[in-house]
């Protein structure tokens, strides 16, 4: 039973849309207009998340660029934005309660880094295995950036290991340590 694809998965949901904005141009520097503001791309971000949490997939076109490069995809995640639908939907069912709640975000120009907290009962089917329905709780860390307010490109990372060990599929005992 292989289950490194849902752990996989599972990290590269991390991250939703960013809500719609006008395009805004400041005129003091040559980018403006590329993206829209530091605090305006942090809101962006948090709605993402919420958006995520209620799972109206369909919802995510207006927070995605058409360029949406995802670039730590999950194994069995396909490109662009389709991809990540698929994936939440793949989430949802193995995941059915998930959950991310937002433990800090900076933003700085056109990225975002956000800590979170996935949650959520193991008490779907997923393609590799029956449910452990067993409870995650684990942290992440996500960068986006943002491009006239949309997310258009994505780096995620979180703790696997922790994952796996609370569903089951690896113990909690550290590896011995060899004598020498």
């Amino acid at each position: 039973m292989k289950r490194t694809p849902i752990v996989l998965l599972l990290i590269n949901l991390t991250i939703l849309g960013c809500t719609h904005y006008t395009k805004q141009h400041s005129g003091a520097d040559s980018t403006a207009g590329a993206s829209s503001s530091a605090a305006d791309n942090k809101e962006a971000a948090i709605s993402m998340y919420d958006a995520m949490n209620i799972k109206d997939f369909a919802k995510l076109d207006q927070y995605f660029t058409t360029e949406f490069t995802d670039h730590d995809p999950s194994e069995r995640q396909g490109p662009g934005l389709a991809g990540l639908k698929q994936s939440l939907e793949e989430l949802k069912t193995e995941f059915p309660d998930f959950h991310f709640a937002i433990e800090e975000t900076v933003a700085e120009g056109d990225l975002v880094a956000v800590r979170y907290r996935l949650t959520g009962t193991n008490t779907g089917r997923g393609p590799d295995a029956a449910p452990t329905n067993k409870n995650i709780d684990v942290n992440g860390f996500d960068l986006l950036r943002f491009k006239y307010g949309k997310a258009t490109e994505h780096w995620g990372l979180a703790d696997n290991m922790k994952m796996m060990q609370q569903l089951g599929y690896i113990g909690n005992d550290p590896a011995p340590h060899s004598e020498k």
